[in-house]
C-alpha cells in the first residue's frame, strides 16, 4: 500500500500537471543489477524495439491478458505471474533490440568523492 505521498510541484518543471511521489515498499532495499547487463538505449531503433515488444507480448499473452480485464479482481498469484511475464517480456525485448553498453576505455570518470560530498550537502 502506498504511503508517505506528497505533491512535488518543483519536479513538474513546465508541465501542466504536478508530480505525485509516494513510497511503495517500507524498508525495502534496492538490489544490484543481477545480470550485470546494461543496454545502450539512446542508440535503440524504436521501430525495431516496438516490433520485438509486440512479438514478446504475444508470446507471453496468457498471464498478461488478465491485466486488460478491468472488471476482474486478480489474485496475488495471478498478479505475480503477470508481473513476472511483463518483466520477462521487457528483458527479452531489450536483449533482442538493444545494443549492449560497453564502457569506453577512453572515457574519463568525472564523478569523484568531492562531488559526492557536495551532493550529500544539498
Amino acid at each position: 500500500m502506498p504511503y508517505n505521498w506528497t505533491v512535488q510541484q518543483d519536479l513538474s518543471y513546465e508541465l501542466d500537471h504536478h508530480v505525485i511521489q509516494w513510497t511503495l515498499f517500507y524498508n525495502a532495499h534496492s538490489i544490484n543489477n543481477l545480470t550485470g547487463q546494461y543496454y545502450n538505449t539512446k542508440d535503440t531503433d524504436i521501430k525495431e524495439w516496438t516490433k520485438a515488444l509486440k512479438v514478446n507480448l504475444n508470446l507471453h499473452y496468457a498471464p498478461l491478458h488478465l491485466l486488460l480485464d478491468k472488471n476482474k479482481t486478480l489474485s496475488t498469484k495471478e498478479l505475480d505471474k503477470a508481473a513476472s511475464a511483463l518483466t520477462r517480456v521487457i528483458s527479452l525485448t531489450n536483449e533482442q533490440a538493444e545494443k549492449i553498453q560497453r564502457p569506453s576505455t577512453a572515457a574519463e570518470l568525472w564523478w569523484n568523492s568531492e562531488l559526492s560530498q557536495i551532493a550529500g550537502e544539498i
